[in-house]
């Protein structure tokens, strides 16, 4: 996040703030609509990737569609403010 610079460019912040509120409300919904399972013990898969821990949290396999969804999700929030930065960095190389 620190050397992306992502934290300290308000553009790449905003899409970082809009998926850390989106990303978990969908998520609640999901659980609470009975869509996923709701985790019931605690399991430690840090270093399990996510699709796969995913499925362990919730012992449910439609963790797997939920979690494509929410990726798809977050890759079309950040396309949009990745392509102004980009412009951004293309005009400031072409004005060095």
């Amino acid at each position: 996040m620190f050397s992306g610079p992502v934290v300290m460019n308000p553009i790449l912040m905003i899409p970082m703030w809009i998926n850390s509120i989106t990303g978990p409300l969908i998520v609640w919904t999901v659980m609470r609509l009975g869509l996923l399972n709701i985790p019931a013990k605690m399991i430690q898969v840090g270093q399990i990737p996510a699709p796969f821990s995913s499925i362990m949290i919730t012992e449910d396999w439609r963790a797997v569609i939920w979690y494509v969804v929410l990726f798809a999700l977050y890759m079309a929030t950040w396309y949009p403010f990745l392509k102004v930065y980009d412009h951004e960095l293309l005009v400031k190389e072409a004005e060095e």
